[in-house]
């Protein structure tokens, strides 16, 4: 598996936990809508960090532009591996004029050799469409769905446990989606807010003006506020986080056969940091146990979600559909469905792990890639063909390295249950050396890799 996809994971992740979250700077008693959106011109700068580690800056200036309308731009770059900086720029732009309707938004992802992926949203005949298909958008953004906490907080002066419910955009997926915020406490030094976005906590320290000190992101990223740009870009003076060759974790003694692997039970160890983020480690013993063939109940919501077009998996994108409609995948039964896709993506592509960051649009022109391109490639067939199809990310048994590294499968949902799928290594029925990170927790765990070590306890195999 390419490093690079670790950037995508963590782009994910940054994404949602800190694009689109201002917060004003007054106290006036009962302040309006513009004089908010006037509070915050200009810029501010943060720091980066991964687990207390400087990876990167984070940069925001708002402006009215010569037209009276008004322009949220957010920047931020970081860095995991040597030579592999990204830039991440989003930029939001409302109408001047009530209701101050959300006119465009864009969102530019782009690597230090300069491949540039962009996301765009714009108004077309009073509606938002998305996407390179003009993606028609559920509801409407306006600049006072953006600043809502900001008007919340400032006019309502909310006591510890209150919450608002605001509205933001989704580019991964394309859609507007609500996200409620409790004050977690209230002091004269500040208050302490938290979303409670069941996939990502996201908590926010603001000072006495409503500065933003802080924001932690499941207690392993973090954005600290600091004075100037020379402050924020202290992270290209420190040695890059995952500066290990590989990401891997050793393991005591090499494994036959893995993918002949029925059950498969590790020990782990670690030099530093906490084991607990693991989710699927026994309690007192520090083990991980993984199966073949996993099968765990599909929660309804689950499904739904797996079913959608995003910005990541294009369903509807002509050469997505031409790809599906011209090959066999005519049958009805999803199993047989998911086992034919699996042997299909797997010759389709060449593997490819020097390759570029690439879209599932760049992989099916390419026809090369590597697992992270070979499973989204899966997941977005599998969802225009009306499988519910999510990519999965953790790690597996390498034997040229005689140990565990970074790798990407899928999960398929079949008569209210996921099944697993590796169309990289043709397994319709994935061995046990496949362990999923834990989600939420992948990053964290991905920078404690060359920390842990694996102990082989047992291993059974198919007959």
């Amino acid at each position: 598996m390419k490093r690079i996809f670790v950037l995508s994971i963590l782009t994910t992740t940054l994404l949602a936990a800190f694009f689109g979250t201002q917060f004003s700077f007054l106290l006036n008693r009962t302040v309006s809508l513009s004089t908010i959106a006037e509070s915050l011109q200009g810029e501010r700068w943060f720091v980066l960090k991964l687990l207390h580690d400087p990876i990167g800056a984070y940069h925001t200036t708002n402006q009215r532009d010569g037209d009276g309308n008004w322009r949220f731009s957010s920047s931020m770059t970081f860095q995991l591996k040597d030579g592999e900086p990204t830039t991440i720029k989003e930029e939001l732009l409302f109408s001047g004029d009530l209701p101050h309707e959300l006119l465009a938004a864009d969102q530019y992802r782009q690597k230090s050799h300069g491949q540039t992926h962009k996301s765009s949203i714009r108004r077309k005949d009073k509606a938002l469409v998305g996407g390179v298909e003009a993606i028609p958008l559920q509801g409407d953004l306006t600049l006072a769905d953006y600043l809502g906490i900001e008007s919340w907080i400032r006019n309502h002066k909310p006591t510890a446990g209150e919450n608002h419910t605001v509205q933001q955009l989704d580019f991964d997926h394309m859609r507007l989606r609500s996200l409620s915020w409790t004050v977690k406490n209230k002091s004269p030094q500040g208050y302490i807010i938290e979303s409670n976005d069941q996939s990502q906590s996201t908590t926010i320290e603001l000072d006495a003006n409503l500065v933003p000190q802080q924001f932690r992101i499941s207690d392993f990223l973090m954005i600290d506020r600091v004075p100037n740009a020379k402050a924020a870009i202290i992270w290209r003076d420190s040695r890059s986080l995952f500066h290990s060759t590989d990401l891997k974790i050793e393991l005591n003694s090499p494994i036959q056969k893995h993918e002949a692997l029925s059950r498969l039970i590790l020990s782990i160890e670690s030099d530093a940091g906490d084991l607990g983020r693991w989710g699927n480690l026994a309690d007192e013993n520090l083990f991980i146990e993984s199966v073949a063939a996993r099968k765990f109940r599909a929660v309804p919501n689950d499904i739904i979600q797996a079913k959608r077009e995003t910005i990541h998996y294009p369903t509807s994108a002509p050469s997505v559909k031409a790809l599906a409609q011209n090959n066999v995948f005519d049958l009805t039964n999803p199993r047989l469905l998911a086992e034919a896709l699996t042997h299909f993506v797997h010759r389709y592509l060449e593997y490819d792990e020097t390759r570029n960051i690439q879209s599932v649009i760049d992989t099916i022109s390419t026809r090369q890639g590597d697992c992270a391109d070979y499973a989204n490639l899966f997941t977005t067939l599998g969802r225009s063909l009306g499988l519910p199809t999510e990519t999965v990310i953790g790690i597996a048994y390498n034997e040229n390295q005689e140990a565990f590294s970074l790798h990407a499968w899928n999960r398929v949902a079949i008569d209210g249950h996921w099944e697993e799928f590796d169309p990289t290594w043709d397994q319709v029925s994935p061995d046990a050396s496949h362990i999923p990170l834990p989600e939420g927790n992948a990053i964290a765990l991905m920078s404690l890799m060359p920390s842990l070590r694996f102990e082989l306890v047992e291993a059974e195999y198919f007959q």
